[in-house]
């Protein structure tokens, strides 16, 4: 995992990007302007979450996302 990563939530149309680190947690940026809240992860805790299909890696494509509730 690395900045810029981008993971869909599972049953939503909610996506977030890796933005970088808080000391060692992993902090998500959603990709949504509207939305500010960002998440904050251990990274055991984010890798069990991707484990357990939580959270879904989308592989990079060129074409933007915008989300519609």
């Amino acid at each position: 995992m690395k900045k810029g990563d981008i993971f869909k939530i599972k049953g939503s149309k909610k996506f977030y990007q890796i933005a970088g680190r808080w000391e060692k947690d992993i902090v998500l940026a959603p990709m949504d302007e509207a939305d500010e809240q960002v998440l904050i992860y251990s990274a055991s805790e984010f890798e069990e979450l991707i484990g357990l299909g939580h959270f879904g890696k989308l592989h990079p494509t060129g074409i933007k996302v915008k989300t519609k509730e």
